[in-house]
């Protein structure tokens, strides 16, 4: 079974109703992709909603897996930004936190903005055109 990690990219598409992400995560759904979330991306998605949209998001990342991190995954994540930095590229901690938890679990990182995810030891799929 396939699965994937949402970035908060598509999330915030996805609110928007904008497409490929719209039917990319409903078509993930349908045929029962492992479809999961993680809190940075929960925590950075609704920093963008007002407060009486809160409620309809939390059913929704209900229906879907949520991963969590471990400290394992909060020193990858370090060695990420330390990597990359050494090579002229700054990335933030949200993003390099979401590569570390989807390398835990193997899972594809679905993303608008694969810029964020330079590694090659984790799969990133861009829905950018």
């Amino acid at each position: 079974m396939e699965r994937v990690l949402l970035d908060t990219s598509i999330l915030i598409n996805l609110a928007n109703g904008k497409q490929p992400a719209t039917t990319t995560v409903h078509d993930l759904v349908a045929r029962d992709a492992d479809v999961c979330v993680c809190r940075v991306v929960i925590s950075e998605f609704v920093t963008g909603l007002r407060p009486e949209q809160r409620s309809r998001w939390m059913i929704f990342f209900a229906t879907l897996r949520f991963l969590s991190s471990t400290s394992t995954a909060a020193v990858r994540a370090g060695a990420y930004r330390h990597d990359v930095a050494r090579r002229g590229r700054a990335l933030s901690t949200g993003d390099t936190l979401i590569a570390a938890i989807a390398y835990e679990a193997g899972a594809v990182v679905l993303t608008e903005d694969p810029e964020d995810f330079p590694r090659d030891d984790i799969v990133v799929r861009s829905l950018r055109a």
